[in-house]
């Protein structure tokens, strides 16, 4: 989409240009700059032309669409360009056809649930995590007793450190598929002792801030204690007033929240790829 407009902008004369503006929920319209923006409005495009050229088709030409697309994405997944997979499996999506016969309607839905499976190892590898959990969500809905989905939906939790829900997820993978490598519970066992490590981390860089602002206090009367710098900081982040027994509790909560914004460019554990 960035291509063709720069294309076009590359052909138009008399020093106009070509944007793409998207509709806004006010009626109005902002241009369309990042490559995530053109990227989204690319999908929208194609997913309204595959909708068009599919709702002419018969239920026999549906089924052979969404499986080619079905197989051209186990493909790429196979060479493991994931981009590419998203791609062939949201295509095979937009084909399934629910809205006829329960026969045909159970021979879509046989074909949705191994799409919907490999679409989030895709996400997944992506470290897109919400978006492969809200797809395993929806492969549970079809088929609860899904261990490959539910498989999925641990890794996902694990990278969005809701640990409780994947050791639940695993667990039940684990008792749908007692065949299950034990290489995923040493996956899910290490990355909560990095996370707890990198919690630890944090605990004893809050320590040290706290003892170094604590430190200019003494040394220069200008500098409010920490009491009262907790108390500012409390109010400007609109949290509920603090006595002497909570204050360091908040100033954790304040540091705790400004490390999470820029956890991944200071604080970040390394990461490691999905198998």
């Amino acid at each position: 989409m960035r291509a063709l407009v720069q294309s076009m902008n590359n052909t138009v004369a008399g020093g106009q240009e070509v944007q793409l503006h998207r509709k806004l929920d006010n009626c109005e319209t902002e241009q369309v700059e990042t490559d995530a923006d053109f990227a989204n409005a690319e999908y929208k495009l194609r997913v309204a032309q595959i909708s068009k050229m599919v709702k002419e088709m018969t239920f026999q030409e549906k089924l052979a669409f969404v499986e080619e697309n079905k197989l051209e994405g186990n493909k790429l997944y196979a060479k493991e360009d994931w981009d590419g997979a998203v791609r062939s499996y949201m295509d095979a999506i937009v084909g399934l056809d629910l809205a006829g016969s329960k026969e045909q309607v159970d021979q879509m839905k046989a074909l949705q649930l191994p799409i919907l499976t490999n679409l989030a190892v895709c996400f997944l590898n992506k470290k897109e995590f919400v978006k492969t959990k809200n797809l395993c969500d929806e492969a549970l809905t079809l088929d609860p007793q899904s261990w490959k989905a539910l498989l999925r939906r641990s890794q996902a939790n694990a990278g969005l450190c809701n640990f409780p829900r994947a050791k639940k997820d695993l667990k039940k993978a684990r008792d749908l598929n007692p065949d299950l490598p034990g290489k995923f519970q040493k996956e899910l066992q290490a990355q909560m002792s990095e996370h707890k490590q990198h919690q630890q981390d944090l605990n004893f860089k809050y320590r040290k801030l706290m003892q170094t602002e604590k430190s200019k206090c003494s040394e220069d009367p200008s500098v409010p204690p920490p009491l009262e710098m907790t108390r500012d900081l409390a109010s400007k982040m609109r949290m509920p007033p603090v006595g002497p027994e909570n204050a360091m509790q908040t100033a954790f909560r304040y540091v705790r929240a400004c490390c999470v914004v820029v956890k991944t460019a200071v604080f970040a554990p390394p990461k490691k790829k999905f198998e």
